[in-house]
C-alpha cells in the first residue's frame, strides 16, 4: 500500500495497515518468513494483516510479543519482501 507501506531499516521490519497503529518487529526477533497460501482463522496469538483473500506471507517470531507468535501479509509482491527480510535476518544470526 503505497500510504502505509511496509518499511525494512537494518534493525527492524515495520508493518503499516489502516488505521491501525504499526508494529514494529525487531529483525532480530523474527524466526523465519515464508509463502502461505492458505485461508488463516482468527487466534489471540496472532495478526492478519490482509485486505482480502489469502495473506501470502507467514512471519514466525523467535519470542513471542505478549501473546502474538505469528503474523501473516498480504501483499503484492511477497518473493520481494521475503527475499529483503531474510537478508536482513541473516547476518543478525551470525
Amino acid at each position: 500500500m503505497p500510504r502505509r507501506p511496509i518499511s525494512l531499516t537494518q534493525n527492524t521490519l515495520i508493518i503499516r495497515y489502516g488505521v491501525f497503529n504499526p508494529l514494529t518487529l525487531p529483525i532480530s526477533n523474527i524466526e523465519s518468513i515464508s509463502l502461505h497460501s492458505k485461508e488463516v482463522k482468527g487466534k489471540a496469538n496472532l495478526k492478519v494483516y490482509n485486505h482480502f483473500g489469502v495473506p501470502n506471507i507467514e512471519i514466525s517470531l523467535r519470542e513471542p510479543d505478549g501473546d502474538l507468535k505469528k503474523i501473516y501479509l498480504g501483499v503484492d509482491n511477497p518473493n520481494r519482501l521475503i527475499e529483503a527480510v531474510s537478508g536482513a535476518v541473516a547476518p543478525q544470526n551470525q
